[in-house]
């Protein structure tokens, strides 16, 4: 509202001067009647004329634009360095020396071996098998002597004489004693057989019909 007041003032006092009709009281200027109406009883408020203040402008500080500082890059260089020569070192070689040979003398040594000599004799009796047999031998150095004898199955007795040497090898003298029997083949008459002839019954099929009906 203040604003407003103020607003009509500032009109009045422009259009006073611009008729030259100055306010009472103040050497200014009244205002017209035609904006009586709307000033309604402002219209004899006199208004001093003042000049307008000065309205300093300020040009907008300029604003500094600071580029980002350059940032130094800097790749350190990396040394490369070789690898170090391994050294190979050839195992030594090992001298490989052979056992001297020996030469070892044989004593011959005699062997001793002891003197043959040994004598035994058994003899078995069996009545229900009918083995009766027995033998003896004796050794006495490289000459063997020995007998052994048997009964046969025709009832004799069979004798074997044996002697073994180096010189003359294996000789033997059989003999035999007691008469030989020989079992009687008894002969079998032949039985009669009768053959008995069987005729085998045929069934007529004219029969087996007439029966049927």
């Amino acid at each position: 509202m203040a604003y407003t007041k103020l607003t009509l003032l500032a009109v009045a006092a422009a259009l006073s001067l611009a008729q030259g009709s100055p306010l009472p009281g103040y050497g200014g200027v009244v205002v017209d009647a035609g904006l009586a109406g709307a000033a309604q009883s402002y219209s004899r408020i006199s208004v001093p004329l003042a000049a307008a203040p000065a309205v300093a402008s300020y040009a907008a500080p300029a604003v500094a634009s600071y580029a980002a500082p350059a940032v130094a890059s800097y790749a350190p260089a990396v040394a490369s360095y070789a690898a170090p020569a391994v050294t190979t070192y050839a195992a030594p070689a090992i001298a490989s020396y052979a056992a001297p040979a020996v030469a070892y003398s044989k004593v011959a040594e005699p062997e001793i071996i002891a003197y043959p000599r040994y004598a035994f004799k058994y003899g078995v009796q069996d009545g229900k098998t009918g083995d009766v047999k027995d033998q003896a031998e004796e050794r006495d150095g490289d000459v063997v002597k020995g007998e052994y004898s048997l009964l046969q199955p025709d009832g004799r007795k069979r004798v074997v004489s044996y002697v073994s040497d180096k010189v003359n090898g294996f000789n033997a003298v059989v003999s035999y004693s007691g008469e030989a029997v020989y079992p009687q083949v008894v002969k079998v008459a032949p039985v009669q057989v009768t053959p008995i002839q069987v005729v085998p019954k045929v069934a007529s099929y004219g029969s087996v019909l007439s029966s049927a009906y």
